[in-house]
């Protein structure tokens, strides 16, 4: 019978054989490589994926928020599999300043297929025992395992403004060069304008520069924008506008505007436009923004809004089409029949193709449209068992990839369609209306002249990730070809040595300590996952006792050398575990560790006095004989060097340094001094850390 077999089903039947030669180690289940497939996943807390994203192997990464405002992350393979699912919180920084509610918002895959994260953070602070609570920006960089690369923080400097003046990222987008850009939202309170922040990051964070949005409008700006970069490195940004008029009942908003601008690559204004949108009272949100092929710009949004056609007034996912300058050249509204319609999220393909994930309480639909906006294929996708809204999706393959969830249950679905977004088990018919709405010009005037009122800092922002507990099952699939999927069930672990790495097998290097997998997919597409502990050995190269240390005035101190390691040995005693050692009178101690990285000991010296006598020579002989040829700090000084000063006769500095290293060769400028007198002033650190200044003479000899 095998002589009668293709080569790869006999490699399926020999993988499948090897593979039951390892039972008793691997979960193993038959699967099927799907044209669709859905899977149901159950946490331990109710949340909801917000965006979903895929990477340059077919993974599915999905980010989002748990009820109580838990950010977590979630990576799956392409046939569904749990790679990682891990749940983030800032780590308390001191006992003054605590931070809660790490709400995720937005994540994209960078060049490098990693993700980077962005978000807002509550802090709770502390000052003269008054309580100031505001919110910070959040950005943080991920690799394919979850583990947090850099994190960073944007916190405004009006820092003692208790409820106002705070920071959020709403957005971020990767430019060509790999630059980050972010939208920092502003919120200032009620007795100040609108502002926000376009920001340009380096890779690692840094930043390069910042463009105040500043309109002049006593008012609000929505909660989202849509940013993207042209071929020309242009900036493209458009956000909502809402405008405000102090009234009897108080501030009421009166208009609303779609604004848009246009920045070049070093952060200046290139053009700006806007437009009256038809109600002012209803939100309007916006989602995506991209240029087309033909260089024309295309933005999705939702708006309330009339149609042509359709006079009724509902919430419509539009289709906005901009020239390069920003003239305004068509706009199409799309909607389920007589229903209130929003479009979730947007893909982008091929040939300025695009895919709108639409929804509202009732319905959820994938459509296909074409560059000139027309549909070209539609599906309606319905989760059977829950019935839950769709929330986000993303491209994977040739499908796509649709979230469905619902803060009222601990389940999350997921549907992979086909092409065209075909799923037998959750295709539901649709029927979906075009109509076309008109916006009229208006002014909007950047940056006004007015100072930036929240100006803001960037730092480092400690971030550890945790659990995040998921289970899934898939409940409907058609199969294309069959192959078994497996999941090693035993952690194994790897040990390397600080300093060394280890290379998995799709190439990738890791070197941090922390839970890993690797996933072998075989030829016919299914899953073979390994999980690996990586364990870093701490290197006894870094072992250190300090700088020396003195006594005085005490009856006795700790040692501290270097911690990290399993075991030490002090002074030829029994191992311990113990990093620190107590000495009671003055001598030479030492600490050695030991294991299979290497092994290194360590001296350091406690004296009874803390400022010791300063010893230095009272003449040298520049020669280049090899002796006494240089004037510096001999060794034999234990106080701690900090600088010293050289003059000739005539007070004039000929040497100086702050490095105890380096000392005077008898020359000025690579000009020799003649032999005489010379004064030296030098300062020195006592044990104790206090000031020792001596003043001397050095005789130059030739």
């Amino acid at each position: 019978m095998l002589l009668s077999m293709s080569i790869k089903q006999k490699y399926i039947y020999y993988c499948q054989f090897i593979l039951l030669l390892i039972l008793p180690h691997l979960s193993i289940s038959q699967q099927c490589i799907s044209r669709y497939f859905s899977a149901l996943y159950k946490a331990t807390n109710w949340y909801i994926p917000i965006k979903a994203v895929s990477t340059p192997g077919k993974e599915i990464v999905a980010v989002g928020n748990t009820r109580n405002d838990h950010g977590y992350i979630t990576r799956l393979s392409s046939q569904g599999s749990i790679l990682f699912s891990k749940q983030y919180n800032p780590i308390y920084q001191n006992n003054t300043t605590y931070f809660k509610n790490l709400e995720l918002n937005d994540v994209i895959t960078l060049g490098d297929g990693l993700q980077v994260v962005a978000g807002t953070v509550i802090q709770d602070k502390y000052i003269y025992q008054a309580e100031y609570i505001n919110r910070l920006g959040v950005l943080f960089k991920i690799d394919k395992f979850g583990n947090v690369i850099w994190s960073k923080k944007f916190e405004s400097l009006n820092g003692t403004n208790n409820n106002g003046f705070e920071l959020g990222i709403t957005n971020v987008i990767e430019k060509s060069n790999g630059d980050l850009l972010v939208y920092l939202s502003s919120d200032y309170g009620k007795n100040y304008n609108a502002y926000g922040k376009l920001v340009c990051l380096t890779n690692n964070g840094q930043i390069k520069w910042s463009f105040l949005l500043a309109n002049g409008l006593e008012g609000d700006l929505s909660d989202n924008r849509a940013i993207t970069e042209t071929k020309a490195h242009d900036i493209i940004l458009a956000e909502i506008v809402y405008k405000k008029e102090r009234q009897p009942q108080g501030p009421q908003v009166t208009a609303a505007y779609l604004h848009t601008i246009s920045i070049n690559a070093q952060g200046n204004l290139n053009w700006e436009k806007a437009f009256v949108l038809p109600t002012a009272s209803e939100p309007a949100s916006l989602v995506k923004i991209n240029q087309l092929e033909n260089g024309n710009l295309v933005l999705t949004a939702n708006i309330v809004c009339k149609g042509i056609v359709d006079a009724q007034s509902l919430n419509r996912a539009v289709r906005i089409v901009f020239n390069s300058q920003g003239a305004l050249l068509s706009t199409v509204s799309y909607n389920f029949p007589g229903e209130n319609t929003i479009v979730r999220d947007v893909n982008n393909l091929a040939g300025s193709e695009q895919v709108y994930l639409l929804k509202n309480d009732n319905n959820s639909a994938l459509a296909g449209l074409n560059s000139n906006g027309d549909i070209t294929w539609k599906e309606g996708i319905l989760d059977p068992v829950n019935g839950f809204p769709a929330t986000c999706f993303t491209r994977v393959g040739t499908g796509f990839a649709v979230f469905m969830s619902s803060y009222q249950s601990l389940f999350t679905r997921l549907m992979l369609t086909s092409e065209y977004g075909f799923i037998k088990c959750g295709n539901t018919p649709v029927s979906l209306n075009t109509d076309a709405i008109t916006f009229d010009a208006y002014t909007i005037k950047t940056n006004p002249g007015e100072p930036d009122p929240n100006r803001f800092a960037i730092s480092d922002f400690p971030i550890k990730d945790g659990s995040f507990d998921l289970v899934g099952t898939i409940d409907c699939k058609e199969n294309v070809s069959c192959c078994y999927n497996s999941i090693d069930t035993s952690l194994r672990t790897i040990r390397i040595c600080e300093g060394e790495h280890y290379t998995l097998y799709d190439g990738t290097v890791v070197s941090t300590p922390g839970m890993f997998y690797e996933n072998h997919q075989l030829p016919a597409g299914c899953d073979s996952i390994v999980y690996y502990n990586l364990e870093v050995i701490k290197n006894p190269s870094h072992l250190s006792l300090g700088e020396d240390q003195c006594l005085k005035g005490k009856e006795s101190l700790f040692l501290n050398a270097t911690g990290g390691y399993s075991n030490y040995r002090w002074m030829n005693q029994a191992q311990s575990t113990d990093s620190t050692f107590k000495v009671t009178r003055p001598g030479s101690y030492w600490v050695s560790v030991q294991n299979s990285c290497g092994e290194k000991t360590d001296t350091i010296t406690v004296f009874e006095d803390c400022n010791l006598p300063i010893l230095m020579p009272n003449a040298f002989s520049p020669g280049n004989d090899g002796r006494n040829d240089i004037f510096r700090l001999p060794s034999s000084n234990k106080n701690r060097f900090v600088s010293m000063q050289i003059f000739n006769r005539w007070g004039q500095l000929v040497f100086g340094s702050t490095d105890s290293n380096r000392g005077w060769d008898g020359k000025f400028h690579d000009q020799p001094q003649p032999p005489g007198v010379y004064i030296y002033y030098l300062q020195l650190r006592g044990l104790s850390g206090d000031v020792m200044n001596q003043k001397g003479t050095i005789l130059l000899v030739r």
